[in-house]
């Protein structure tokens, strides 16, 4: 209960700001990082629509690294930063990639997530990993909620 009242704190403080709504084609996306190692060691989505939120989300994202790396330019007239994180794993073999991000409804933006699980039987790195991705995509309003890549 504790966890998911800080995600949905997390999420509401990351996706704060006035946007246009529209559709986004899938193509329009492009990965900006993705990889094992993150500082935001929490399950969650979040979206960054301004430089003041970019900022916040990139030295939590970049936390463990030493020398911190700048963040990468944005042209948050026109688009903004989603990123999700599948939380702490206790090894390597997990994975997650952002499929699509899309006008859910009036009030949220869907964001169709892959997870990536290792085999059971596979013999892995005993390495605690905190899988994520980040994308560039236009800007949407709302929320940024997971959703069911089945639909």
């Amino acid at each position: 209960m504790r966890a998911a009242l800080l995600l949905a704190s997390l999420a509401t403080l990351c996706a704060c700001g006035t946007t246009r709504s529209s559709v986004v084609d899938a193509s329009a996306s492009r990965t900006l990082v993705r990889g094992y190692q993150t500082g935001i060691a929490e399950a969650g989505v979040c979206a960054a629509r301004d430089a003041g939120e970019w900022r916040a989300m990139w030295a939590r994202h970049a936390a463990t690294v030493v020398p911190r790396p700048d963040a990468p330019e944005i042209d948050f007239a026109h688009d903004m930063v989603v990123c999700v994180t599948l939380g702490t794993r206790p090894t390597f073999g997990y994975a997650v990639e952002i499929r699509r991000v899309f006008q859910l409804d009036e009030t949220h933006v869907g964001v169709e997530i892959a997870e990536t699980k290792p085999a059971p039987d596979a013999i892995l790195p005993q390495v605690v990993t905190q899988p994520y991705h980040m994308v560039v995509t236009p800007r949407l309003a709302g929320l940024p909620v997971i959703v069911d890549g089945k639909r």
